[in-house]
Order: C-alpha cells, then structure tokens, then sequence
C-alpha cells in the first residue's frame, strides 16, 4: 500500500443532495412580478380607490407568488425548488389569465418562466412525494386566490 499520505491518482466527485446553480428563469418571473405588482398599486393610486380590500388582496397575492418564486430561485435543495415553483407558477399563471385585460400579461410571463423552472426541478431521483406535494401546492395556490377574490 505504500505511504498513506501518497496521492495516488484517483479523485473522488461527491454530489450532494442540494443543487448549487440558481434558477434564472424563476428569478426573472420573480422580478417580473415584483414589477407587475408595483405597477398595479401605482396605477389603482391613480385611479383613486387604494384601500379596496381586493386591492390589497391581490397586491400581496403577487408580492407572495414573487417571493415564493424568489424562494424557488435561490433555494439549494431540488426538492424543496420543486414545492415552491410549483406554488408560484400555478399563482401567477391564474392570476394572470384573469387580469389578462389589465395587469395580467407580465404574470402569464412570470408563471410560465416559473413553470419551466419547475418542470426542470423535478429529478428522476427525487423523493416519490416530491411531485404530488408539489402539484398539491400548485393547486392551493390556485385556491388561495379564488378564495380570495371571492371574499374581497
């Protein structure tokens, strides 16, 4: 065997569990919807009514989508990325198609960037729950807005 101390050659490469590359896609949607939400309350100021309870519901249904989304982006662990983009493109996605008319078309953007972050998120080695507990989130958020909108 020779001296222990020896380097003999051979490297070892050791993956870890946590993905260390950031997801750009979903930092962009981030933004995109930071500034979509910005430029909602600026343009419900101009129009005189800002303390309308849907106002502020979807104001800070937006500003949680986009830091979910940022969550998403910036988070280690591809299981974890999974469950947070899954949330934040179902958000933004039906945010979006609802205020298509008006504020609607940056979220679509945001959500569909989101949405390809998540589907490449998803590893073949992930947990066997990581997929459905990523589509459950996805469909809460869903839920969380029309409960929303349905109670401002």
């Amino acid at each position: 065997m020779g001296n222990p101390a020896a380097y003999d050659g051979l490297v070892a490469v050791v993956q870890s569990p946590r993905s260390r590359t950031l997801s750009i896609s979903s930092l962009i949607a981030a933004l995109i919807a930071f500034a979509d939400d910005t430029l909602y309350l600026l343009l419900i100021r101009s129009q005189g009514n800002p303390q309308d309870a849907r106002v502020v519901f979807v104001a800070l249904f937006i500003a949680s989508e986009a830091t979910v989304a940022l969550a998403g982006a910036l988070v280690g662990r591809p299981a974890v990325r999974a469950v947070l983009l899954g949330a934040a493109s179902a958000g933004l996605v039906a945010l979006g198609l609802l205020a298509l008319f008006s504020i609607g078309l940056p979220l679509v953007v945001a959500g569909l960037l989101t949405a390809l972050a998540w589907a490449r998120s998803i590893r073949p080695r992930q947990p066997s729950s990581v997929k459905p507990l990523s589509l459950a989130v996805a469909v809460a958020s869903v839920v969380v807005l029309a409960v929303g909108i349905a109670l401002t």
